[in-house]
């Protein structure tokens, strides 16, 4: 089966807005899509684990670009 579409790409960062401010001059990011979410709480549905985490997620092209900062204190 040959890959042909990524939906979205995802990087972990140390920082998220410091990453953001990065983007922002690399990617023309459109503050209108831009989806920003700060203590989001992520639940695996096979060992019930929660993972806290900072991401904001916006469109370069045809795929969105995600931004992620751990915030769990295992991270």
């Amino acid at each position: 089966m040959a890959i042909t579409k990524f939906d979205h790409i995802a990087i972990v960062v140390p920082n998220l807005d410091e990453a953001l401010t990065h983007f922002r001059q690399i990617f023309d990011v459109d503050d209108d899509k831009l989806i920003y979410e700060r203590d989001y709480k992520d639940t695996d549905s096979k060992t019930g684990n929660v993972e806290i985490m900072h991401f904001c997620l916006f469109p370069v092209g045809e795929v969105y670009f995600e931004i992620v900062e751990p915030a769990s204190e295992d991270r």
